[in-house]
């Protein structure tokens, strides 16, 4: 089973591994293979890859930033995307009180959608 969730639900990993992998580590990752798409670059010339390396570089540190600003509001830690997703529909909730939140998608979406409505449903977060 996976951990936290009854014996009774059977959910594919994939789908739990998306949602709950370490959302840091994924973007350093993301930022890496960047990088060395760049570098293996023959489009662009030594002073394109250059700033090219210095946006990607700077669209992380962007990325990572907002994580911990979010982080700071609601007074939570960010460790994966579902905690990403639950933090800022919290923070929106939040924002707007009264509001009513509709999670829905399609095909891979949709699983995802419905994987993080179990998650966001049997959180200790109102």
């Amino acid at each position: 089973g996976v951990a936290g969730m009854s014996d009774n639900i059977r959910v594919h990993f994939g789908f739990h591994e998306y949602l709950h992998a370490n959302e840091r580590k994924e973007q350093e990752e993301i930022l890496e293979e960047s990088l060395e798409r760049v570098d293996k670059s023959a489009d662009l010339t030594d002073a394109e890859k250059i700033c090219r390396r210095d946006d990607l570089r700077r669209e992380n540190r962007q990325q990572i930033l907002e994580m911990d600003n979010l982080q700071d509001k609601i007074g939570a830690q960010i460790n994966s995307k579902c905690d990403l997703i639950m933090s800022q529909a919290i923070a929106l909730l939040e924002e707007h009180p009264g509001y009513e939140l509709y999670i829905t998608g399609h095909s891979l979406g949709g699983a995802l959608a419905t994987l993080f409505g179990v998650a966001a449903a049997t959180s200790d977060n109102p």
